[in-house]
């Protein structure tokens, strides 16, 4: 029974070095000073099932790519896709706001603030008053 222990056992997936965290962060500023990083992150997130597919992919196409790449760093980017954590690690370094999420209403709630609406606003002068507005095309007939 050995031999069953391991026969499907995937690989795990190991912490991500400083070097390829320098890598995908130098990326990552590259992309936000583009104005890119959300799009990008909806991407790698939709993505994100296919990535052990495109690193395949990629190494169908390492001959192609060598007259471009260094073979060297065609290897890292594969290695990194193939990697959930440095996926996450690049994600996060696209959206550095949404680590810390703000939502105004809930900081309003806690502190005890109230917002009122703004004069004019809803049903308060009758203006978007859908009962209202029946009325007065009764009235035109």
């Amino acid at each position: 029974m050995g031999i069953w222990k391991n026969a499907f056992k995937l690989p795990g997936h190991g912490e991500i070095t400083e070097e390829e965290k320098k890598i995908l962060s130098g990326l990552a500023e590259k992309i936000n000073k583009r104005s890119m990083g959300m799009v990008t992150s909806l991407a790698f997130e939709s993505t994100r099932p296919l990535h052990n597919l495109g690193a395949q992919g990629l190494i169908f196409l390492m001959p192609m790519l060598n007259a471009v790449f260094n073979k060297t760093e065609i290897e890292k980017f594969i290695k990194l896709l193939e990697n959930p954590n440095a996926v996450s690690f690049f994600i996060a370094r696209l959206n550095p706001e949404s680590a810390n999420p703000v939502n105004p209403v809930r900081e309003q709630l806690s502190s005890g603030q109230r917002s009122t609406p703004p004069a004019g606003a809803g049903f308060s002068n009758g203006v978007n008053n859908p009962a209202r507005e029946r009325d007065h095309v009764k009235k035109r007939s």
